[in-house]
């Protein structure tokens, strides 16, 4: 807490030691009391442990005209405007006679309504400021630290203050639990865990909204931290949604300095999406929004213009929220905290313009920008988790991008250091090691910059978070050149490669299938509770988000905040059950490294991992054995960039893909073997005697099958030369997941499915016609995208697949198709009673279809005709509840068109399907010919359901198809990839 100083020259009650004494209640009946707090006083209202309100006395003054003057100007009126925006002084009266003055005012942080007087009693003046509903706790303060006695809060006329205090429906605690969920998100943002902030900003906002209004402008504070946070993850347009949506707010809102932060924040976002001029607009009009909203900071600003030299000490901080006067560190005495709430903002727009600049080249300028960010932070006096820090980092990484590298490893060594000091070993401080380490590693000094390296990944590993490809990728680079310098230590640093790859930010389907692992695993059904409520709540708050920007009424909101209300008592619940039951529940559901020992210790003889990163020039790859063939880990580096991959792979796929016409068009084998040379070649002598490969590899390489790769150059066309080809395929059984830890994670916890069913189909599925997808998707913007459904066409095949699959396995009851496919039939269809859960139908994907927003199966239409009815949506599908060893989606396109935006969609609907619980996947990555894949898909089914594991079950059948293609009763195509190479396995099988 700050102590109110200088109020004045006169004499102050007369006290001994620390006095305290009750202060009646708030308007809501909440107990209070008063304590002195050096020359002032607070008061502790219900249990919020921050002062409800705050007491400070001062001389005397006479007459409304006197006490207007007193609460206008001076040390009262300065710590005030850090607490809060204020309306002018109105006359009022409290404690029934006494003459005061009462100001209506708004918290800066989350605009509470706030209410400030003050009041000449027993010869003192008396200033007191607190939450609305703490009235009556400050009139009974006053009344006895001035001599009038103990007067109970609730007895004397305060009307008028009442009506100045818009005081609405909340208590002390309800503010309690918004500040704390706002810290929450401002702590978990400053350690750039973006998920997390989500969560606590996204609760805070669906707070703010419950208790002030849905409409009430300042909810704009969580809704703009809530849009940075979503765009931090790549979630741009949602982002931008909600930002829209703080725009309109804006002009009502009461803090000024709130208007400049929601250009502030959105030209971050901005600048996320590498927006460059509407990054720029942004900063503009968010530098001249802070120095409008404090006019005294410009001439803080002017003299950081041109710093002499870069500060070399950190200064202690002790918190997190710049907002809170209790948190600065070294506050400058000179400067009030308007001042500086309004330098920390303009110091970081003047950081965010410097990366901006540095992304853009202009190295220079960006320096110029990230040393007057760090010298304003050092002129105002606050240091905010290390604020000036990462402005020093940005500064570093400007040197860089000049190839001033010795300066740039000294200024990010500084960065860390500083970091280190402020906000101790956290993901900020692990990504300027990484930093440091590659601009070491650019001078040459690779043993210092391994040192760097190794410092940050441990932190990663420890924090179980992740960074960019560009510092993790300059780390990898240094373990090779480390390995090409000491051949010896090839064996370590091939697996300290193959656990740093894991450090590379990406995407959530890891998280997912640890989930779906535990709780298959240990059989809970609690942690199955705590899952589904969670994702129900997620789910509910997006909800509720686009309810609110669409317009919706209270009634419909309120509703939404039921069911959210009892979601959270659900949660709650399941929570507490879950960490009386498995306590270590967090430790083995969040992302986190796999050690090379461990996954190498969890194969089998015959089986490898493969992990390939690809970065901006090159790629690294890992290739892990089994311990029973001599275990080991052999790194190689991949001559092939991530443009280099996208344009290859989107080739490779191009000559997947029917013309017009209906013709497949010559299969590229000389590409098919030069990306084969540039991905395995290199490390074709390790995988001599591997018969069962998983690879773990996203970005591009997850679009395309590695099946349809050669291992020795092809000669001739055609079928013939498909025949002879040396598919990789023919040399192993090929699986893939996310990410190692998922490969774990499947290995160790996800036991085979006691369902008591063999299998479940779908198919045949009844086309809505094109009257009906017409209406269903409305508007010219889903024209197109309603001629797109109505041609997709049935799948003649799909319903004999399915019911001689239910057929051979005894399953027939348990077969639907044509009208009875349906989306009720899916979601309400006990799925988790069956092991093999089989779709034949097609799928539809947000590339394709703009007007989706997630992945979806198309099943029969409803009889309403509604073509909305017949999707099974990934939302859905994360709904199910499955038991299943395998999830067939056969006659799918479950990836998308190219090579760029395939591995996003894949997992968006592998994701869903895993954590609704199962422990495999076969999907395709284009659309299928329905003869090749009806047989193909019911030969695997029937293998898996005989105790064959999938990934062997569907190479098997690629290659009968390929070898038999043009022999009997075969099809010579078929030899082609585009009929065969399509199915992929996902996952890993589970022990039996």
């Amino acid at each position: 807490m700050l102590l109110l100083g200088g109020c004045g020259t006169g004499s102050t009650p007369e006290s001994t030691g620390e006095a305290a004494g009750a202060a009646g209640q708030t308007t809501g009946g909440e107990e209070c009391a008063w304590r002195q707090a050096g020359p002032n006083y607070e008061i502790i209202c219900g249990a919020w442990r921050d002062p409800s309100a705050r007491v400070a006395v001062g001389p005397p003054v006479s007459g409304s005209a006197a006490l207007m003057q007193a609460v206008s100007a001076g040390s009262w009126r300065e710590e005030l405007n850090g607490r809060a925006v204020c309306e002018a002084p109105q006359p009022t009266r409290i404690l029934g006679d006494v003459e005061a003055v009462a100001m209506q005012c708004r918290r800066r942080n989350g605009g509470v309504p706030h209410l400030a007087l003050a009041a000449s009693v027993g010869g003192h003046t008396w200033f007191a400021d607190g939450v609305a509903p703490s009235l009556p706790a400050m009139e009974a303060t006053i009344s006895a630290l001035s001599g009038r006695g103990a007067a109970a809060g609730g007895s004397t006329d305060r009307t008028a203050l009442l009506a100045l205090a818009s005081r609405g429906n909340f208590g002390t605690g309800d503010i309690q639990r918004y500040q704390n969920l706002m810290r929450v998100g401002a702590h978990n943002n400053i350690e750039e865990n973006y998920v997390a902030a989500e969560d606590a900003f996204r609760d805070a906002l669906a707070l703010h909204q419950r208790l002030f209004g849905a409409d009430n402008p300042e909810q704009v504070d969580a809704l703009i931290h809530l849009a940075l946070q979503i765009s931090n993850q790549g979630r741009y347009d949602e982002a931008e949604g909600l930002f829209e949506r703080a725009e309109r707010l804006g002009p009502r809102v009461s803090d000024p300095m709130l208007r400049a932060r929601i250009e502030h924040y959105r030209a971050a976002h901005y600048a996320n999406r590498r927006d460059t001029g509407k990054a720029m607009a942004e900063l503009a009009a968010a530098e001249a929004d802070y120095l409008k909203a404090e006019p005294r900071l410009a001439a803080l600003a002017a003299g950081a213009a041109r710093p002499a030299r870069a500060p070399t000490s950190v200064r202690t901080v002790r918190g997190s929220d710049p907002r809170s006067r209790g948190n600065l560190s070294e506050v400058a005495a000179s400067l009030d905290p308007n001042v500086q709430l309004a330098a920390y903002g303009l110091a970081d727009v003047w950081r965010v313009r410097a990366l901006v600049f540095q992304r853009d080249g202009d190295c220079m300028t960006a320096r110029s920008w990230a040393m007057r960010a760090e010298a304003l932070q050092g002129a105002s006096g606050i240091d905010p988790a290390g604020a000036r820090w990462r402005a020093r980092r940005v500064a570093a990484r400007a040197d860089a991008c000049d190839e001033r590298f010795a300066v740039a490893a000294a200024e990010a060594g500084a960065a860390s250091r500083g970091l280190r000091e402020a906000i101790g070993d956290k993901t900020p401080t692990a990504r300027s090691l990484l930093d440091t380490g590659a601009f070491l590693d650019a001078t040459d000094d690779n043993a210092d910059a391994l040192a760097r390296f190794r410092d940050g990944a441990a932190i990663l590993r420890a924090r179980r978070a992740s960074a960019g490809t560009d510092m993790v990728f300059a780390y990898l680079d240094a373990i090779g050149e480390a390995a090409r310098r000491n051949p010896s230590a090839n064996q370590a640093l091939a697996a300290e490669l193959f656990e740093a790859m894991q450090l590379m930010a990406g995407g959530s389907t890891s998280t997912f299938i640890a989930q779906a692992a535990v709780r298959l695993g240990a059989g809970n059904q609690r942690v199955r509770d705590l899952q589904d409520a969670s994702a129900k709540l997620s789910e509910l708050y997006i909800r509720r988000d686009a309810a609110q920007t669409a317009g919706a009424n209270a009634e419909a909101l309120a509703r939404i905040d039921a069911e959210i209300a009892g979601l959270e008592r659900s949660r709650g619940e399941a929570e507490a059950a879950v960490q009386s039951a498995l306590p270590n529940y967090t430790q083995l559901v969040a992302s986190a490294t796999a050690e090379a020992a461990d996954v190498a210790a969890s194969l089998g003889k015959g089986e490898a991992l493969l992990a390939i990163a690809l970065g901006p020039t090159h790629g690294h790859a890992v290739l892990l054995r089994a311990r029973a063939d001599g275990g080991g880990a052999t790194a190689w580096r991949v001559p092939l960039s991530m443009r280099d991959a996208e344009a290859r792979v989107a080739g490779l796929r191009r000559s997947l893909v029917p013309g017009a016409d209906g013709r497949v068009p010559e299969y590229d084998l000389a590409a098919a073997y030069a990306l084969y040379q540039a991905l395995l070649g290199p490390g074709a002598q390790a995988l001599a005697g591997v018969n069962s490969l998983t690879i773990a590899a996203g970005g591009p390489l997850a679009s395309l099958p590695f099946a349809a790769l050669i291992s020795r150059p092809a000669s001739g066309t055609g079928s013939a030369a498909y025949r002879d080809a040396a598919w990789l395929l023919r040399d192993m059984a090929l699986a893939y997941v996310p990410s190692p830890q998922s490969f774990l994670t499947l290995r160790r916890n996800a036991r085979a499915s006691n369902a008591p069913n063999p299998y479940t189909g779908f198919g045949a599925f009844t086309p809505p016609s094109r009257e009906a997808i017409r209406r269903s998707l409305p508007g010219a913007s889903c024209a197109r995208d309603a001629d797109a459904v109505a041609a997709l066409g049935p799948l003649p095949l799909s319903g004999p697949e399915v019911r001689l699959a239910g057929r051979r396995l005894n399953a027939e009851g348990a077969v639907h198709l044509g009208p009875a496919f349906n989306r009720e039939a899916v979601l309400r269809g006990h799925l988790d009673q069956f092991r093999i859960v089989h779709f034949a139908a097609h799928a539809l994907l947000p590339t394709e279809i703009a007007c989706l927003n997630q992945p979806a199966i198309v099943a029969s239409a409803p009889p309403s005709g509604d073509a909305r009815g017949a999707l099974i949506t990934a939302e859905d599908v994360v709904g199910l509840r499955l038991n299943a060893d395998l999830v067939v989606l056969s006659a799918c396109n479950t990836a998308g068109p190219d090579g760029k935006s395939a591995g996003e969609a894949f997992s968006g609907l592998a994701r869903a399907f895993f954590f609704a619980g199962t422990r495999a996947l076969i999907a395709t990555h284009w659309s299928v010919a329905d003869e090749s894949t009806a047989l193909m898909m019911l030969n695997t089914v029937l293998a898996v359901a005989a105790g064959q594991s999938g990934a062997a079950a569907l190479r098997a059948q690629q290659l009968e198809m390929v070898n038999d293609a043009g022999r009997g009763e075969v099809p010579d195509r078929w030899a082609h990839p585009f009929y065969w190479a399509p199915c992929v396995f996902a996952g890993t099988a589970a022990p039996r």
